[in-house]
């Protein structure tokens, strides 16, 4: 069954689920909430709030429960913090589904704490900024890349178990396969060293270079992994996108400009964010085979400001806030239609929704509700 949350610009966090006749049904579940992120195989999402009557909180929250309990909540403090304009918090679950990573403001820096909801106990904070994460496949340990430093950390202690790079520059999440692989980059010799370890072992070898940053994102399941090259005429594009085989060997599928790339759930295909030619802050999505065939592509939309935000930090967010579903057949955009605005000389200017889209030829925007971002469940769940 399709669920989604959805916030909506004033805070309130729904439950949109298809019914059986294919509309969607909404129920409110929280205000003043943002950015809800799904726990793995669960029907629980962890809910970012900052308010004066709370502080800053992150809660744990049951959605088959009657009217939405919160199971746990982890505070950060009294104050009202944030991370960046619209984001209270960071949070991202490690892949079974047992700890919450959460990344908070700490006086002039960031920090990255592990909390478990079952048992209530948090790790030390690891800080730095800016700071990007990824989890091991078996929720272990967490690989953080805070200001330069890229740290392999057991997660319910913060202990720093190795320190992987002093130099780890020009990109953000580092990526992590399903094996054990951990990939970062270091800028040397007026390259950018797309460089490679494995946790067990101290010892870390180049991979391929590229002349700007890059973007680094494992293949679903798999160890190859796909690069997305910064281009230098364009803020916040992409040029080319490569896929690199565990042995070097290396293709690029894909030319720009792109804002922003996502491997479907099965890794058979990848939707890329495209902007529009015309200027006019329109995207939409193209999705292409591994080979850099394109299979359909997607009505434009003008992106919400949270959707912005997913876009702009998409290699992280991809890994906590999904828009594919699972089955890999739809995507979730948030925004506006360009032939729905009305002037604001004429009355009020439409507000932003959440659409989904079946990722094949000639289908359309289907509205789900109003929302200024929206993320499918991470696993299929009844």
């Amino acid at each position: 069954m399709d669920q989604v949350v959805v916030t909506t610009g004033g805070g309130p966090v729904s439950l949109a689920t298809r019914g059986a006749e294919g509309a969607w049904l909404t129920r409110n579940v929280r205000g003043n909430a943002v950015w809800p992120s799904w726990r793995p195989g669960r029907l629980e999402i962890a809910t970012s709030v900052s308010n004066a009557e709370r502080g800053s909180v992150v809660d744990v929250v049951d959605l088959q429960s009657e009217n939405f309990r919160t199971n746990s909540s982890f505070s950060i403090g009294g104050e009202l913090t944030a991370i960046a304009p619209r984001i209270p918090h960071y949070v991202m679950w490690s892949p079974d589904g047992s700890m919450l990573s959460i990344v908070s403001r700490k006086g002039d820096t960031l920090g990255l704490t592990c909390f478990s909801p079952e048992t209530g106990t948090s790790g030390a904070e690891v800080l730095g900024a800016p700071i990007f994460s990824g989890w091991t496949a078996d929720s272990r340990l967490i690989v953080v890349h805070a200001g330069p430093r890229l740290l392999l950390v057991e997660p319910l202690s913060g202990d720093v178990l190795r320190t992987i790079s002093e130099g780890a520059v020009g990109f953000r999440a580092p990526a992590v396969s399903a094996s054990g692989r951990i990939i970062y980059a270091e800028p040397r010799d007026g390259a950018l060293r797309v460089m490679q370890t494995i946790t067990e072992r101290d010892e870390s070898s180049e991979l391929a270079n590229f002349a700007a940053g890059a973007v680094l994102a494992f293949r679903p399941g798999g160890d190859d992994l796909t690069v997305g090259v910064a281009s230098g005429a364009e803020a916040g594009a992409l040029s080319e996108l490569w896929l690199i085989a565990a042995n070097g060997e290396r293709r690029r599928v894909s030319r720009g400009p792109f804002v922003a790339f996502v491997w479907s759930p099965a890794g058979d295909r990848i939707a890329l964010v495209t902007p529009s030619q015309s200027g006019d802050g329109r995207h939409y999505v193209r999705v292409i085979d591994d080979s850099g065939e394109e299979l359909c592509a997607s009505e434009a939309i003008v992106p919400s400001e949270e959707f912005r935000i997913w876009l702009a930090f998409f290699d992280q967010y991809s890994q906590s806030h999904s828009i594919w579903d699972a089955a890999g057949e739809t995507l979730l955009l948030a925004g506006r239609r360009v032939d729905d605005s009305i002037h604001s000389s004429l009355g009020d200017p439409v507000g932003d929704k959440v659409y989904a889209w079946r990722a094949e030829r000639n289908q359309p925007l289907e509205l789900v509700t109003s929302g200024v971002s929206g993320f499918f469940s991470r696993t299929d769940l009844p």
